[in-house]
């Protein structure tokens, strides 16, 4: 009886640590700093216009930028937001931005001040944070968004 129980334990502790993952939050931005050179994408942290954690990066050959939201001393913080923007020398139209937002899933297109197309993703990390195969999963999504939306605006 004892080595049936014994063994019962034994496999449900195994059970319990091959269910564990990894979890990413955004409350020490240099934990998505690694979390993304674990993509193999560059990495840069620097700090936003009001001393927010940013990171600098690059995907399918585009830059883009990681912002931090719901921060707490410039820490803590419970999302990110990947930023793309696309100088353009021809201005996007408001309609090929709605056309975008209408029909994409993911990733919310816009113009800034100068009418140039932008393209954001959120990630929501409060709390625990995600997992590391979901946050590899939104990073997918990003690198398919940027590439689309880079034939979407003929960039």
């Amino acid at each position: 009886m004892k080595r049936t129980i014994l063994t019962a334990a034994l496999i449900l502790g195994l059970g319990n640590t091959a269910n564990a993952q990894e979890m990413i939050n955004a409350s020490d931005a240099l934990d998505i700093v690694i979390a993304v050179r674990d993509l193999g994408y560059r990495a840069t942290l620097e700090k936003d216009s009001v001393d927010d954690p940013m990171i600098s990066s690059k995907a399918s050959g585009l830059n883009f930028v990681v912002h931090f939201y719901g921060c707490t001393d410039h820490r803590d913080c419970q999302s990110i937001e990947l930023t793309a923007g696309f100088s353009v020398e021809e201005a996007s139209s408001t309609e090929a931005m709605n056309k975008w937002n209408a029909e994409i899933r993911y990733g919310r297109a816009y113009l800034d001040a100068e009418n140039n197309p932008t393209i954001r993703y959120e990630i929501n990390m409060a709390g625990a944070g995600i997992s590391k195969d979901v946050f590899n999963s939104n990073f997918d999504i990003w690198e398919t968004l940027l590439s689309d939306f880079k034939e979407h605006i003929n960039y």
